[in-house]
């Protein structure tokens, strides 16, 4: 807020892969549903190219579909929109892994807004792949947790599906 980053001022993180690639993905997933655009194949990329795999490292996101809230020309708050929830959802987790298994603890707030916040997370405002890995990452350990103390794998082996959905590298992290 102090630095005046959206949306409490007018500058953003929207640099360099941000402004260049993954804006131009949203809009290209926005157009997946409003127009004639193929989800499987595109003539677009590189003179005709396999878009499926694309889709599935780029945009299989469900808060993509935040982009629908917004005008096309304005793709660049959407996108800072997804980033300020999926650091939301960074600290969610964490928060979650920190108490799930005792009563709840007010000072872990901390812990876990310093977890979302951390320079990894900064990094990743502008390529917002990596935040995946760091959202499912504290589910991941809860459900390894469950494993080790009650023998209940159903966390873990959730996490981890959804992980690799919504993208498959950080999928490879977390597993």
């Amino acid at each position: 807020a102090l630095s005046g980053i959206y949306p409490f001022g007018e500058k953003s993180y929207n640099l360099w892969d941000a402004d260049t690639q993954f804006i131009p993905y949203l809009a290209y997933f926005k157009s997946i549903f409003t127009s004639n655009t193929d989800f499987i194949y595109s003539l677009s990329k590189a003179g005709g190219s396999d878009m499926f795999s694309f889709n599935a490292c780029y945009i299989n996101n469900p808060l993509n579909f935040i982009v629908f809230l917004f005008p096309d020309d304005r793709l660049d708050i959407a996108f800072q929109t997804i980033t300020i929830i999926k650091t939301g959802l960074c600290a969610l987790t964490f928060n979650y892994f920190l108490n799930h298994d005792k009563e709840y603890d007010i000072k872990t707030l901390f812990f876990s807004t310093a977890y979302a916040l951390s320079t990894y997370s900064i990094y990743h405002s502008q390529s917002i792949m990596g935040f995946e890995g760091m959202i499912m990452l504290p589910l991941a350990l809860g459900g390894i947790e469950k494993i080790l103390r009650y023998q209940k794998c159903l966390l873990y082996i959730s996490t981890c599906a959804l992980t690799f959905v919504m993208e498959p590298y950080a999928g490879y992290v977390v597993l």
